[in-house]
């Protein structure tokens, strides 16, 4: 997960009003999403048609609530709405890409309230792929809650039975299914149920850096923990301090915050919120390229707050909370496509996709909304 610098915010003040321009159009169900190679009008003629389509808000439904929504999932997935498209975004430099038209369509909400209890923080959204499990941290209401793809609470547990602290922030799933959950400065181990293990040992690491994500890879095996000075790669749970790499701050790779940290097909990315990019390295730590620039255009970051892997189709999702969008670029970080929009993502923290390709967003960090993509043989064939 996340940490946004205080430097980054400075910035974003500073920017003009119209660089957060809403990306997409939305009707209903429907949410069309431009691609990379887009036309020509200034940022206020986006700003201007966006202002005019936004008439509706997507409908808040929950398989838990039968108030909100009486019919199946089959329904659900199957109702959609055709919405002509254009596009009205100006990238900042010429891409020769053919254009892309992917559809989304929104699923439903997940809430928590068949646990007993709302959600009323939901920091992160973790996708375990070896058992099809969503796991959330719902820090106000201080517990982990489990799930299945289609919102079924399978099992939940609170903080204090543990022995974690009232706030965590970063959660992952190892081969086992054991979770290793960190609170910025402690990294703890904890069984399926939520019984507590151990703490892992952090010497590795020195007193002032803080603890700001961590990633799983289960080809390897491997904890990557990033922090506010160094990305950190342990080939064991039982390293006693040692690290099998740590990658710190280059010429060519001058990142300041791991606040975000994936690796797909063994190319390991970082993302850094204060400047605006991503960060993409081999397994060995050889720097590879980087990409991402500020803008509140089209595949531009504003405030990027998490990063996810597409194992489906081979891309890299970057989350950005200023500009209601989902990003997705390929492992070269072309940009391919983004959907999103301040009725479709409000305030999003967290994103997770599964084995489906399904989209799990935390939004203003009191639901979790779930989307697809409609067309299914989308992939990297259709794209630069």
């Amino acid at each position: 997960m996340h940490t946004i610098g205080f430097v980054t915010f400075l910035v974003l003040l500073l920017l003009p009003a119209q660089s957060f321009a809403a990306p997409v159009y939305i009707d209903r169900n429907v949410i069309m999403v431009a691609a990379n190679n887009v036309t020509s009008e200034t940022a206020e003629d986006a700003a201007a048609a966006d202002e005019d389509f936004f008439t509706e808000d997507i409908p808040e439904r929950s398989y838990q609530d039968p108030e909100m929504f009486t019919g199946s999932p089959d329904e659900e997935q199957t109702s959609s709405f055709d919405i002509p498209f254009e596009t009205h975004y100006s990238p900042e430099t010429e891409l020769t890409a053919e254009d892309i038209t992917q559809e989304v369509r929104y699923l439903m909400s997940l809430d928590g309230r068949s646990s007993g209890i709302p959600f009323n923080s939901t920091v992160n959204v973790h996708y375990d792929f070896a058992n099809d499990e969503l796991f959330i941290l719902d820090n106000q209401n201080s517990r982990v809650l489990v799930m299945d793809p289609e919102g079924s609470v399978l099992h939940h547990f609170y903080y204090a039975s543990a022995g974690l602290g009232s706030l965590q922030r970063n959660l992952v799933i190892t081969n086992n299914g054991d979770m290793i959950l960190s609170d910025g400065y402690r990294i703890s181990q904890l069984n399926y149920r939520g019984v507590f293990i151990k703490d892992l040992d952090t010497s590795f690491m020195s007193d002032d850096e803080g603890i700001q994500s961590l990633y799983f890879d289960d080809v390897e095996e491997e904890l990557y923990v990033g922090t506010t000075k160094a990305l950190y790669v342990l080939d064991s749970l039982d390293s006693k301090g040692n690290t099998k790499l740590k990658l710190t701050a280059t010429s060519k790779a001058p990142f300041k915050n791991v606040s975000s940290v994936v690796v797909l097909n063994g190319e390991i990315f970082i993302l850094d919120p204060p400047s605006f990019k991503v960060f993409r390295f081999n397994r060995n730590g050889k720097f590879l390229s980087s990409f991402g620039h500020i803008s509140g255009l089209a595949g531009g970051f504003s405030m990027p707050v998490d990063m996810t892997v597409d194992r489906i189709r081979g891309y890299v999702a970057v989350l950005d909370i200023n500009r209601f969008a989902l990003m997705f670029y390929d492992q070269t970080g072309q940009f391919i496509f983004e959907f999103g929009g301040d009725n479709t993502l409000p305030r999003p923290v967290s994103v997770a996709l599964d084995k489906r390709g399904r989209m799990y967003i935390s939004v203003n960090t009191k639901k979790v909304r779930v989307f697809e993509f409609l067309r299914k043989e989308f992939d990297k064939q259709d794209g630069p």
